[in-house]
C-alpha cells in the first residue's frame, strides 16, 4: 500500500483578533487567513490574495501581537499544532474563521485539516466569496458558519457569476449561512437587486448585510434605499459597515 499523499496548505497569517464585519462582528476570533484568490475586487482590503511569502506569521499566544516565522506551505499537522495551543489558552475564543484570500481554493487541504479542529469543540466559520460551489460540497460537513459574499459586477468590471452564488447558496443554506454585499457609490439597482433575488429565492430568512465599502463613499439616504429594496422581499437585513479596515491586532 502507498503512502498517502498529503496536500500542503498555503497561509499568510494566524492570529487572534475581534471579528470586524456582519453578523460575528464584535465576538473574539481566531484567524486562519489563506493565500490565493481568483477574484480581483475594487475594494479588496487584504494582500493575502497574492502569491504566498516564504514564511506564515503565526501569533505566539493570544492578542500577544509576537509572531513566529513557521515555513510555508504548512501541512495540516503543524498548523492544527498551533491552533491547538493558541486556543488552548484562548478561553475567550469565539469560533475559528477561515478565511483569505479565498479558503475553498484549497479545498483538499481543508478537507484534510478541517476535521481536526472538531476535538477544540470550537464552530468554524468558512469565509468565502461565495463561487465555488463544488469546493464547498467537498468540505461543508466540517463548516459550522458560512459567511458567503455576493459579488456585484460594478466591482469585478461587470463580470457576474450569478449562477455561481445561486449553486453555492443552495449548499450553503443547510448550514448556518449569512450573506454580505459590499456596497459603494458605484453600486446599481438592478445588480443590488439581483443580490437580493438570488438570496431571497433560496431562503428569505437568510441574513442579509449591507456593507458599505471602506473608505466609504456612499451616503446614508443611499443606504436607506438600498435597505428598503432589500426589505421587500427579505425578513432580515442589515446595514452594517466594518469595525476596521484590513487586519485588526
Amino acid at each position: 500500500m502507498g503512502m498517502v499523499q498529503k496536500t500542503p496548505g498555503y497561509l499568510s497569517e494566524v492570529f487572534c483578533s475581534i471579528q470586524g464585519e456582519a453578523a460575528l462582528a464584535g465576538k473574539p476570533q481566531l484567524f486562519l487567513r489563506f493565500n490565493y484568490c481568483g477574484l480581483k475586487c475594487a475594494y479588496c482590503d487584504t494582500s493575502a490574495k497574492i502569491a504566498p511569502g516564504k514564511f506564515v506569521r503565526i501569533e505566539k499566544s493570544p492578542a500577544c501581537m509576537d509572531f513566529r516565522n513557521v515555513p510555508n506551505p504548512i501541512t495540516a499537522q503543524t498548523l492544527f499544532m498551533h491552533v491547538k495551543k493558541i486556543t488552548g489558552t484562548f478561553n475567550s475564543c469565539h469560533s475559528i474563521s477561515v478565511t483569505g484570500g479565498e479558503p475553498l481554493m484549497q479545498a483538499l487541504f481543508l478537507s484534510e485539516f478541517l476535521p481536526m479542529l472538531r476535538p477544540l469543540r470550537l464552530p468554524v466559520m468558512l469565509e468565502t466569496n461565495g463561487i465555488l460551489h463544488k469546493k464547498l460540497a467537498h468540505i461543508r460537513k466540517w463548516i459550522d458558519i458560512i459567511a458567503m459574499d455576493i459579488k456585484l459586477p460594478s466591482a469585478l468590471d461587470d463580470k457576474n457569476y450569478w449562477k455561481e452564488h445561486a449553486k453555492f447558496l443552495r449548499i450553503a443554506v443547510e448550514k448556518d449561512v449569512f450573506v454580505k454585499v459590499i456596497v459603494n457609490r458605484k453600486t446599481a439597482d438592478m445588480e443590488f437587486k439581483k443580490a437580493v433575488e438570488i438570496t431571497g429565492k433560496t431562503s428569505a430568512k437568510i441574513p442579509f448585510y449591507i456593507q458599505p465599502a471602506t473608505p466609504m463613499d456612499i451616503k446614508t439616504g443611499r443606504l436607506l434605499k438600498l435597505y428598503m429594496m432589500a426589505a421587500k422581499c427579505l425578513r432580515n437585513v442589515y446595514v452594517m459597515p466594518q469595525m476596521h479596515a484590513g487586519k485588526f491586532y
